[in-house]
């Protein structure tokens, strides 16, 4: 595999990219809907002995609608935010259940398209029912002209040393090893996001940089994008999407801040 890690920085060559798959997330609240809506969630589906999907397989089913769901996005094109759906499936695959739990777009419209699409989704034969959540991120951030983006890599290849580190904000802490482990195990959960940037731009040399926010139980709550440098902003997207999904061991305190840097090649 053509990949090296240094100092929390994960380098992605096109191989690397080429040859794995995935993509995922979680969303900020809207006023209607308490921040801790989603956790009670799970703990609910927890105690009723009903298990969230693998996120590989959540991922790999979900492959190849990605298009479909950023049509839902384009019937507003001047929204920028996130939505976080619930959704059950069946041992046969069939989507039940889909609804929005939380949203930052203000748009029933783009939701109601969402949920529509997950409910014609079919993930095939299932080892158990499962409950599942997902979020989608739209325009994270925004594009960027070849003049700008070349001056930005510049200014970020400096800043390499700050790769993966606990803010100075931060109520909490936790092992920086570990997040990086976690990052790494989480490859298949955001290279074909790589990938599919290459197919569409002609390369994806970049780099993408998030502010993550922990919970108590170790989920990602919060992401914030932190000067990510692409040529092709559904990739930085995608990406978030996935870190969405990744799962660290719980913080000292919560919530913990910190910033992770990936450089990809």
């Amino acid at each position: 595999m053509n990949s090296r890690f240094r100092s929390g920085v994960i380098l992605i060559t096109a191989v690397l990219g080429l040859a794995l798959a995935g993509c995922g997330g979680k969303a900020t609240s809207d006023p209607k809907t308490p921040e801790d809506d989603v956790p009670t969630t799970r703990r609910a589906a927890a105690q009723a002995g009903i298990e969230p999907m693998d996120t590989v397989r959540l991922s790999y089913g979900l492959r190849g609608s990605e298009e479909d769901f950023r049509k839902c996005f384009m019937r507003s094109m001047e929204s920028r935010g996130k939505v976080n759906v619930q959704f059950s499936v069946d041992d046969t695959g069939s989507v039940h259940g889909a609804r929005v739990l939380m949203s930052s777009l203000g748009q029933a419209h783009v939701e109601q398209c969402l949920v529509d699409e997950l409910l014609g989704l079919d993930f095939g034969q299932q080892p158990a029912p499962s409950i599942n959540h997902f979020t989608f991120v739209f325009r994270l951030t925004d594009p960027l002209n070849e003049k700008k983006r070349s001056a930005l890599l510049k200014k970020a290849a400096r800043r390499t040393n700050e790769s993966l580190k606990i803010l100075p904000e931060s109520a909490g802490t936790i092992d920086l090893n570990h997040v990086a482990e976690v990052v790494q195990a989480g490859y298949p959960l955001y290279a074909h996001c790589y990938r599919d940037s290459i197919q569409r731009r002609g390369e994806s040399r970049g780099v993408v940089r998030f502010k993550l926010q922990l919970s108590e139980s170790g989920a990602v709550s919060d992401l914030a994008d932190e000067g990510s440098v692409m040529p092709d902003p559904f990739a930085v997207d995608c990406m978030a999407e996935a870190f969405y999904l990744m799962q660290f061991d719980a913080p000292s305190q919560a919530p913990t801040t910190l910033r992770y840097t990936m450089e990809l090649e």
